[in-house]
């Protein structure tokens, strides 16, 4: 058998007052047999942990006062189901930033992101989250929980038409 995939994409963009301009997308992907590959070279690896069924739903919004301040708001948010190993995923990301330039070859840039995902596998592992060795008698499924929090900020000065300055 091989690979076959089917996504479906619904989108809409809509700019406001010519200063705001909002997107919202979602997004369906459902595969059959998803990454089926046989190497003779390695006779026991015939599939990969790539879901099955995947939706993603996205929205942004942004704000732009002037040409010299800019801010953005996004939100991402997936769920995955990877059925041959029972394994459910849900991920969210967030994320702010702004861009400011306050003099014509000055420009300052800030961001925040949070990413969080959750993942609930069936697993052996389940004494250590628990505590016990019957734990692992009592439990189907354990939880693997992961949180990023990225910031960034960065400053960029023009001194002349091709040398700039960042950091």
């Amino acid at each position: 058998s091989s690979t076959d995939k089917r996504l479906c994409r619904l989108s809409y963009r809509q700019r406001f007052l010519s200063s705001i301009q909002l997107y919202c997308m979602y997004e369906a992907t459902r595969t059959d047999d998803p990454f089926l590959r046989r190497d003779p070279r390695f006779p026991r690896m015939v599939k990969t942990a790539l879901p099955d069924d995947e939706d993603t739903v996205q929205a942004s919004a942004t704000w732009e006062a002037g040409g010299r301040l800019s801010l953005s708001s996004s939100i991402r948010c997936v769920s995955s189901d990877y059925s041959d190993y029972h394994v459910d995923e849900d991920r969210r990301e967030y994320s702010l930033s702004a861009w400011l330039a306050p003099l014509k070859n000055l420009s300052f840039t800030a961001a925040f992101t949070l990413m969080d995902t959750d993942i609930e596998t069936p697993a052996s592992f389940s004494a250590y989250h628990y505590g016990s060795r019957t734990a692992l008698l009592f439990t189907d499924s354990t939880p693997y929980d992961s949180r990023a929090v990225l910031y960034h900020a960065s400053a960029q000065y023009r001194l002349r038409p091709r040398i700039f300055l960042s950091g």
